[in-house]
């Protein structure tokens, strides 16, 4: 079951060069306090269950699109190597009918390094969320392991087709959790091994006052 809770089209170089369309995918390892897609935690039973067929025939309406801008086909979530082999049927689809649109996929890297291995021929960006490098926050944040993460991303690093343009490496300010010079260190950690940097920051959701609608 594929479990699909999204399909956001018309992305204009938020996940990469160019207009693309990002597919969230459901479930994930981790319990992010700020995660904005809270839903990605419901049962996948919810959500549409597209066969890789019927997922790619309809991100095909924005090839044109795709084309003129340099744009693609994102894969996030959720945590999408959880579903590895489905990603990776829709690659292998994908390279039929839509030939030369790049695919990418935007994760936390919480998943075994075989899912990894799996989709690494097909996949010409990672777009990686890295919370902190700093072990203790990491886990704080997230409730997950940082060097499951790690591991993943210096093996990204020694094989990905591309070498370091193929990943992008996002570090946020998290509010409560980490601060402008454990930010600097994780940077710092990073540079000798990723060129694509990027720093944000995640907003935290306003506190709810008693007697507040939902």
């Amino acid at each position: 079951m594929s479990g699909i809770f999204s399909i956001s089209r018309f992305r204009m170089a938020t996940d990469g060069p160019g207009i693309s369309t990002l597919i969230g995918f459901s479930g994930c390892p981790l319990n992010c306090q700020y995660c904005p897609n809270t839903i990605c935690h419901t049962d996948r039973s919810q959500w549409p269950d597209y066969s890789a067929r019927e997922l790619i025939d309809f991100v095909k309406r924005d090839e044109l699109y795709m084309r003129m801008t340099g744009g693609g086909i994102v894969f996030g979530g959720g945590e999408p190597l959880g579903q590895e082999y489905f990603v990776k049927e829709c690659a292998l689809y994908s390279q039929k009918t839509l030939p030369d649109i790049p695919l990418r996929i935007e994760t936390s890297l919480q998943a075994s390094i075989k899912n990894v291995q799996e989709l690494l021929p097909y996949i010409s960006l990672w777009i990686i969320d890295i919370k902190d490098l700093n072990p203790d926050i990491y886990y704080r944040y997230t409730h997950g392991q940082m060097d499951l993460m790690w591991n993943n991303l210096m093996y990204l690093v020694q094989h990905a087709p591309y070498g370091q343009d193929s990943i992008w490496v996002r570090v946020p300010r998290i509010p409560g959790y980490n601060t402008n010079r454990d930010i600097q260190k994780s940077v710092r950690r990073l540079q000798p091994y990723v060129k694509h940097i990027e720093v944000f920051s995640y907003r935290k959701p306003p506190e709810k006052r008693e007697g507040m609608m939902e």
